[in-house]
């Protein structure tokens, strides 16, 4: 078999995968999509990290962006391509990224409930 066909197989069933589990396609122009969701999420009371791993990338190739729910990672050079999609289920403000050594962590402020007594005129 023609290894171009093989790899075309691979993305239909990945993408029937995604559709079915996570709501979206790989676009046709991505020729990696981290389907395993490769990052660490730490969490606490006030904020949320994400950690990502994406060595091999320089910081210009690299694009963060929230989208409604969703935590959009991507990132383009020549050697590699991919994109994260991840669900955020905490209102989060105030984005902050940082990549070091292969290494790309986005920090958010989570929204904090807040009780309000609302009085009745």
């Amino acid at each position: 078999m023609d290894i171009d066909y093989i790899e075309k197989m691979w993305r239909d069933l990945m993408n029937m995968n995604n559709i079915i589990n996570h709501g979206y396609m790989i676009p046709s122009h991505v020729q990696e999509k981290r389907t395993d969701l490769d990052y660490e999420l730490i969490e606490d009371d006030k904020s949320a990290r994400f950690v990502f791993e994406v060595a091999g990338m320089e910081k210009e190739e690299i694009s963060v962006e929230t989208i409604d729910d969703l935590l959009v990672v991507k990132g383009d050079n020549q050697r590699k391509t991919f994109e994260y999609r991840i669900p955020i289920k905490t209102p989060l403000v105030e984005p902050k990224a940082t990549y070091k050594n292969g290494i790309l962590e986005v920090i958010f402020k989570k929204v904090l409930k807040q009780s309000v007594k609302v009085k009745i005129e």
